[in-house]
């Protein structure tokens, strides 16, 4: 048999998520993972480890099967990638598996921060390979990580819906968690790239901005929740996690509606706080790209407790 076959199988399991396969065994916990998918996109279960786990449960490739490591059938590395060891009689061999599904490069190009009428901060990343996460950091990946890390996981955090993004890290954590990742806390600059739809030229003299990502139109009369998941789209289309919604030009989601977003900003330590979401409704002023409030400050709900916030990463090198 070629070990070619073999990783082709294993890779293709790993970027899709091999559903038909999981679909049909036994397994009690595998079956559990898959009885609360109504509403979840299927991206989720892409470069996903816990499917990958139920997926080599059983697996045996013309006598290759995966080494069990206590509760999994892999085990991570120090960046949080996926490590397989298959064995046959006397021989082994490893895999790592790459999370290629999560993220997307920005390409290399001039740029503006800020909203379209501001054009003081003007950079590009020539020379600079930037990828940016596609959705929220989910409250699953917050919990594998914790489990490689030795951190203590809540009965609270245990029942969380998977799939949904995590809400409660701090500001530092959050930093830890990318940093963990061999990542880092998503910018305002990197946001604002790749939000707003690019000029044709990769050096423009002026850099033209439009306020939404799906048009060159200055203003809408009505928003349609796909583009922007506001308050009151959830009783005009159901809502899934993992869904592509919002996508920007380059593959990014939620680019507005949606959770609030806590992005570090390298110009204004203030202006950190994505407020677009669907806590606001169809005529607020935060549906705009680069429309930034304060973390602590804009996402006081009407009883002043703090709405919780949805965070991303980012790799740059």
């Amino acid at each position: 048999v070629s070990k070619g076959e073999l990783l082709k199988s294993l890779q293709n399991a790993w970027q899709t998520g091999g559903l038909d396969i999981l679909s049909k065994k036994d397994n009690p916990e595998c079956l559990a993972l898959l009885s609360n998918n109504q509403n979840i996109s299927d991206e989720f279960y892409q470069c996903n480890p816990s499917y990958l786990n139920c997926y080599l449960s059983g697996f045996n490739f013309k006598g290759y099967i995966p080494l069990k490591l206590k509760d999994q059938f892999f085990e991570f590395d120090k960046r949080g990638n996926v490590v397989i060891t298959l064995i046959k009689a006397d021989e082994y061999f490893r895999v790592r598996l790459f999370d290629t599904c999560s993220d997307v490069f920005l390409p290399q190009k001039k740029y503006s921060a800020g909203m379209k009428r501001e054009q003081n901060f003007i950079w590009d990343n020539f020379n600079q390979n930037i990828f940016v996460d596609k959705y929220y950091v989910s409250n699953q990946d917050v919990l594998l990580w914790k489990q490689r890390t030795g951190q203590r996981i809540t009965k609270k955090e245990k029942k969380l819906p998977i799939a949904a993004p995590y809400l409660t890290l701090d500001t530092e954590l959050m930093k830890k968690y990318c940093y963990e990742q061999g990542k880092e806390l998503l910018q305002t600059h990197i946001f604002d790239a790749a939000s707003f739809i690019p000029n044709k030229e990769d050096n423009p003299k002026v850099v033209k901005k439009f306020p939404y990502h799906w048009s060159k139109r200055r203003t809408f009369e009505e928003l349609e929740c796909f583009n922007v998941y506001h308050k009151g789209c959830e009783s005009k289309r159901s809502y899934k996690f993992y869904e592509s919604m919002s996508t920007s030009w380059v593959g990014i989601n939620y680019v507005l509606g949606n959770y609030m977003e806590y992005v570090l900003n390298p110009f204004d330590n203030n202006k950190n706080l994505k407020v677009s979401s669907f806590y606001k409704d169809e005529k607020s002023h935060w549906h705009e790209i680069a429309a930034r409030g304060e973390l602590g400050k804009d996402n006081k709900s009407t009883t002043q407790k703090d709405i919780e916030v949805a965070f991303r990463c980012m790799v740059s090198k």
